[in-house]
């Protein structure tokens, strides 16, 4: 029978956008795992510019203080060592969030389509080719294994390139997917007072409103936009 709706707004579910991301990994000859890192588990924050950006950096690295098989929110560390993980947090690429079905039982189609815009893709290999500059310092000397992720076999830009395309993952970003706006953009879901076009007493009061993503983590200011909402 399908869900009737109240209001059309095109908007619903477009613009998803995300800081997509790769983990570059390398073996550690320090051993031993602190318990804490296991939870607060970032450790620092690198910003940098591609060579092509003449604007705010649109590179964020992580690094995070022991190796795990894909992901540290999802599995344990399986041996000491470290990652670095380059972000594009000034992505072009832009997603959908769909409903499967009529049932709210029925989980989301989500397709973030990232690397989608191949400026996109070259962002992130430049942050690779960082990772790799800043762990050559030194200062790593002693602590620099052998690196697992991409590998040192994964050198050229076509390979580095494949390899993202294979391993890119989320930085648990995603916004923009009720994006505020004026009733002009056919776009828009929400006003300047997080109200839904066309419905009253109804707002949205979380990341999806932002109709850009910030270039940096977006906590804080989705803790802003739920301040400024409870105000309201």
């Amino acid at each position: 029978k399908g869900i009737q709706p109240v209001a059309n707004l095109k908007g619903v579910g477009s613009n998803l956008v995300d800081h997509p991301r790769v983990a570059c990994k390398w073996v550690s000859k320090m051993k031993g795992v602190n318990v804490m890192d296991l939870f607060s588990h970032v450790e620092g924050n690198l910003y940098a510019h591609s060579p092509w950006n003449n604007g705010p950096p649109d590179i964020q690295i992580q690094q995070d203080h022991v190796r795990s098989n894909s992901d540290l929110l999802l599995d344990p560390p399986v041996s000491t060592g470290f990652n670095l993980k380059p972000h594009n947090v000034r992505p072009l690429s832009t997603g959908t969030v769909r409903l499967r079905s009529s049932s709210p039982y029925d989980k989301p189609l989500i397709d973030p389509r990232y690397l989608s815009s191949d400026v996109d893709l070259n962002n992130i290999v430049e942050g690779i080719k960082i990772c790799r500059k800043v762990v050559s310092q030194a200062a790593f000397d002693e602590i620099r294994g052998k690196e697992l992720m991409p590998g040192s076999h994964v050198s050229t830009n076509e390979e580095l390139r494949e390899w993202v395309k294979e391993n890119v993952d989320t930085g648990y970003h995603p916004v923009g997917t009720c994006k505020m706006g004026s009733r002009l953009d056919p776009m828009s879901v929400v006003d300047s007072e997080l109200k839904i076009h066309g419905i009253s007493n109804l707002r949205v009061v979380d990341a999806s409103v932002m109709p850009i993503i910030p270039n940096g983590n977006t906590q804080a200011a989705t803790f802003m936009i739920a301040e400024k909402g409870s105000e309201m």
